[in-house]
C-alpha cells in the first residue's frame, strides 16, 4: 500500500513537473508588475499592494488544482486512464488523498515563496519589521465631532500601552462657515500637551504623526482656532509600535494560509470524482476557489488583510479560518471514503 501510495504521488508530482515553478514565477512577475504601477501607499494604514499578492496565489493555486485534476486519472467518471486505478484497489479514495496530499506539497513551497519574494520587491516603503498597532476609542462622554460647539473629544485605551507614534487621520467635514476649511487643535497626552502640539488640519491634509515616548492611555484633542469640523470615527487615532518580529515571516505564513483554500477545493472535488466528468470537475474547483477569494472569510484572504496592516498574518483571525477550512476537509474526504466503501459492499 505504501508503494502504492508513493507511486501516485509521484505520478501527480511528475505532472506538475517544471511547469509548477514557470507557473509560480509567471505569477509573481504579473503581480510584482502590478503592484510597481501601484499607486505609493507608505503612509497608509493598509498597503493594498498586498492585493496583488492574494491574486498571485489564488491563480497559482487555480493552476495547481487544474494540474492535478488533469495528472490523476481517479478525478472524473468518464476517463478510461482511471480504470486501472480502481483495479489496483488503492482504497476507498481510489488515490485521491495522497494525489491531495502532493498537491499541498508541491504547493507550499512555491506559495511561501512567492509571498516572500513579493513581500521583498514588491512592497516598497514599508517598514522592514512588524507594527504593532492599538486603535483608540472616542470615550463615552466625549462628543464624536470636534467643533465650536463641542471644543473637545476625549480618545481613550482600556490601559495604557506603550507607543512610539500617534497617526491622526480625523475625517473633515466640510462646512459652509468662512474659514472652515482648516483648523487649529491642541494635542494632550495623558493630560499634558505634546511638544510638537498645536497642529494645524487643512481639508485635504495627510495623515499626522506625532512621536510618543513611554506610555499613553488617553489623549486629548481641543480646538484653538478654525471653523473645520473634524470627526473622529474609530481608526482615526492610533498608536503605533515596532514589533521585533521581521514582515518577511508574516509574508510566509501568508503563503501557508493558501494550503486551505486549496486543501478544502480538492476535498470537494476527491467526494465528486466519479460523479462528475472532469470539464464538471474543473468548473466545480474554479467556482469554488472563486467563491473563497470572494467570500472574505477563507484563510488566504484573513491572512493576507492582517498582513497587508503589517501585523502578524496568522493571528486569531487567520487560525480560526484555517483550521475551519482544514476540519471541513477532512470530513468532506472522510464523507468520500464512507460512501466508496457502503458502495462496493
Amino acid at each position: 500500500m505504501i508503494a502504492r501510495t508513493s507511486t501516485i504521488a509521484l505520478l501527480v508530482c511528475r505532472g506538475f513537473g517544471w511547469r509548477a515553478p514557470a507557473c509560480a514565477a509567471l505569477v509573481l512577475g504579473l503581480a510584482l508588475v502590478a503592484a510597481r504601477l501601484h499607486p505609493e501607499v507608505a503612509d497608509e494604514p493598509v498597503d493594498t499592494r498586498v492585493g496583488w499578492l492574494h491574486v498571485a496565489l489564488c491563480l497559482l493555486s487555480a493552476w495547481l488544482v487544474a494540474r492535478c485534476i488533469e495528472s490523476w486519472p481517479g478525478f472524473g467518471r468518464e476517463r478510461s486512464d482511471g480504470l486501472w486505478t480502481r483495479r489496483l484497489r488503492l482504497g476507498a479514495l481510489d488515490g485521491g488523498g495522497a494525489a491531495l496530499a502532493s498537491t499541498l506539497a508541491v504547493l507550499l513551497p512555491l506559495a511561501v515563496l512567492v509571498a516572500i519574494a513579493f513581500d521583498a520587491l514588491g512592497r516598497p516603503g514599508r517598514e522592514a519589521a512588524l507594527v504593532t498597532r492599538a486603535v483608540l476609542e472616542v470615550a463615552a462622554d466625549s462628543p464624536l465631532r470636534l467643533d465650536a460647539r463641542r471644543p473637545r473629544v476625549e480618545l481613550e485605551l482600556p490601559a495604557a500601552t506603550a507607543a512610539e507614534t500617534l497617526v491622526l487621520r480625523p475625517a473633515p467635514v466640510l462646512g459652509r462657515a468662512p474659514g472652515s476649511y482648516s483648523c487649529v487643535i491642541e494635542v494632550l497626552v495623558d493630560g499634558r500637551p505634546h511638544p510638537a502640539s498645536p497642529i494645524t488640519v487643512e481639508l485635504a491634509s495627510p495623515a499626522l504623526r506625532l512621536p510618543i515616548a513611554g506610555t499613553v492611555q488617553r489623549v486629548s484633542l481641543v480646538l484653538r482656532e478654525g471653523g473645520l469640523p473634524l470627526e473622529w470615527p474609530l481608526g482615526t487615532a492610533v498608536l503605533t509600535r515596532r514589533s521585533t518580529t521581521p514582515r518577511w515571516l508574516s509574508a510566509a505564513l501568508t503563503g501557508l494560509a493558501t494550503l486551505g483554500d486549496v486543501a478544502l477545493t480538492l476535498a470537494l472535488l476527491v467526494l465528486a470524482r466519479r460523479a462528475l466528468a472532469t470539464p464538471l470537475l474543473h468548473a466545480l474547483a474554479l467556482a469554488t476557489l472563486a467563491v473563497l477569494a470572494l467570500s472574505g472569510r477563507s484563510p488566504l484572504d484573513a491572512a493576507a488583510t492582517a498582513h497587508a496592516r503589517d501585523q502578524w498574518s496568522f493571528d486569531a483571525a487567520t487560525g480560526a479560518a484555517l483550521t475551519r477550512a482544514l476540519l471541513l476537509s477532512g470530513v468532506l474526504v472522510s464523507v468520500a471514503a464512507a460512501s466508496a466503501t457502503l458502495r462496493r459492499r
